[in-house]
């Protein structure tokens, strides 16, 4: 269960980390 939990946790972390850059990239 804990395993799966972590991967869910990353993969939510991740899709944050991608919009955000997707963010800055048409800020700039």
């Amino acid at each position: 269960k804990r395993a799966l939990e972590d991967e869910e946790n990353l993969s939510k972390a991740a899709q944050k980390i991608v919009k955000m850059r997707q963010e800055k990239e048409v800020a700039s």
